[in-house]
């Protein structure tokens, strides 16, 4: 009867093992969730100084899709009325954030950014520029520290 009882509580805590890791897997990064949506820029510092964002900047958008699709808008010019929208595919894992898109950078090549993701609420966002890579030369790390804080749409 002991050894009954012994097989079935090596087996039941075994059984239980295998189902926790089966759920462990399953988890979601919670970043991923709560980077959807669009989000505007709010704030901009280089080095630890405040940058005056322009009308312009003011306007700039990220639209973040469950499909790891980033849709983005920017608007130049005078009057902001040039606007340039782009997409973008997008990786976050351990608290780096990345995009790039084949054809966006220079003479037609691939641009590809990456950020430490500093934080993330359902409605702020704040990234470090970290590595930007654009196909002229010797690009890679950046020298200054350049974080932005994105505010979310709602």
């Amino acid at each position: 009867m002991k050894i009954r009882l012994v097989t079935l509580i090596l087996f039941l805590s075994s059984s239980s093992l295998f189902v926790s890791c089966d759920k462990e897997d399953e988890n979601i990064d919670t970043s991923t969730t709560k980077i959807l949506g669009k989000w505007n820029l709010d704030k901009k510092s280089i080095n630890g100084a405040e940058i005056v964002l322009t009308e312009c900047e003011k306007k700039e958008t990220y639209d973040f899709k469950s499909s790891f699709q980033l849709s983005t808008i920017s608007y130049t010019g005078d009057l902001c009325d040039t606007v340039t929208s782009s997409n973008w595919v997008y990786d976050i894992t351990n608290n780096r954030f990345s995009y790039s898109n084949q054809t966006a950078g220079h003479n037609g090549s691939e641009l590809t950014r990456r950020y430490n993701l500093v934080s993330l609420t359902d409605d702020n966002m704040q990234l470090e520029l970290i590595s930007e890579v654009d196909g002229i030369g010797e690009e890679g790390d950046v020298k200054d520290k350049i974080v932005t804080t994105w505010v979310k749409n709602k």
